[in-house]
């Protein structure tokens, strides 16, 4: 499977994006057993704009992880 290219903000690049990130979680049989986990994940793969709006959310949910629920 090929590398996720990370998403910068484009919106054209967004729902192929998605999709790739659902092909890799899917292909590699991931355990993001809850949706907070599948979001995390899909911050790993963000950068510029989107990764500086992110950042704060992740570092919430690293700190915080079993007691977020929003």
């Amino acid at each position: 499977m090929p590398l996720i290219e990370r998403f910068d903000g484009m919106k054209s690049k967004l729902k192929g994006f998605l999709a790739q990130i659902q092909m890799k979680v899917q292909s590699k049989g991931l355990k993001l057993l809850i949706l907070v986990d599948a979001v995390a994940y899909t911050g790993l793969f963000l950068t510029r704009e989107p990764l500086k709006w992110f950042k704060p959310y992740f570092s919430e949910f690293q700190t915080n992880r079993l007691t977020t629920t929003n």
